[in-house]
């Protein structure tokens, strides 16, 4: 099983990164220990609120995915969904929103769901800073020009697809990013 997660925190600054870093930490020990992704969410939201006293919170996609099957048992806590692609070129969601951000509310309940990766398929996870990429006049590049740009690249390698997404959000913003970009491309072979 590779276990793999995509998460994107409220705010800038240092407070901003500490409290990402502590969600990524907890993270990697909650995933090591083999708990569900939805045990491993509720857990982070528990420690996050306890921690949270700026009103920051995380969104976070984590998945398990089954490399001999193609399943992915995931759960997603106020993250944007990812997309599925097919060599074909036509684009899907991935899954569903399983729960809130974390960090936000203690009545919090993340499930856990599956969905299946078909042979040649390529998973894009990212953060909102791919739709939400503007120009110095605020143009911003939108969800349905992002779909544009995977689907143009759907003949390419899961790292080349990585690598011209970053190029060409970059180029749009004319190098001056608003937000982080963050990128995950998976392709099931």
């Amino acid at each position: 099983t590779f276990i793999f997660s995509v998460a994107d925190v409220s705010g800038k600054g240092i407070s901003a990164a500490m409290f990402m870093v502590m969600a990524h930490t907890l993270l990697r020990k909650l995933a090591a220990s083999g708990r569900p992704p939805s045990e491993v969410m509720n857990e982070i939201n528990r420690f996050l609120l306890e921690q949270n006293e700026t009103g920051m919170f995380v969104t976070m996609f984590l998945g398990y995915y089954d490399i001999k099957k193609g399943t992915v048992r995931y759960a997603n806590a106020g993250h944007p969904q990812p997309f599925c692609m097919n060599k074909e070129g036509t684009l899907r969601r991935f899954g569903e929103v399983t729960g809130v951000p974390l960090g936000i509310s203690d009545v919090f309940e993340c499930e856990e769901k599956k969905e299946t990766l078909k042979i040649d398929e390529t998973l894009v996870l990212y953060t909102d800073g791919f739709p939400e990429a503007r120009t110095s006049t605020g143009e911003f590049l939108n969800e349905k020009r992002f779909q544009d740009l995977i689907v143009e690249q759907s003949q390419m390698s899961a790292k080349r697809l990585s690598e011209v997404l970053f190029q060409k959000v970059t180029s749009f913003q004319q190098k001056k990013l608003a937000d982080d970009l963050t990128l995950l491309v998976l392709r099931r072979g």
